[in-house]
């Protein structure tokens, strides 16, 4: 996950990341260095994320990028 979809994820659901670092126990600095990109994203913070519907599942982006490549090349 990237620190540009992590914050989005936050925007859509109106999550402030000092809400977010206190409703998943982890501290706010650490939430603020995701966002920033200066510490790597876990990868239950994606899953969470997901589970929210908040953020795509990378399977399905991958789906839909190659259904819209198939239907360029006239593939149903």
């Amino acid at each position: 996950m990237k620190p540009d979809d992590f914050r989005a994820a936050l925007a859509r659901a109106g999550i402030s990341q000092r809400a977010f670092a206190a409703r998943s126990g982890v501290a706010v600095s650490t939430v603020n260095r995701w966002a920033q990109g200066t510490q790597p994203i876990p990868g239950w913070v994606a899953w969470v994320l997901e589970l929210l519907g908040l953020i795509e599942p990378p399977w399905m982006i991958k789906r839909r990028a190659e259904r819209a490549a198939n239907r360029a090349v006239g593939i149903s």
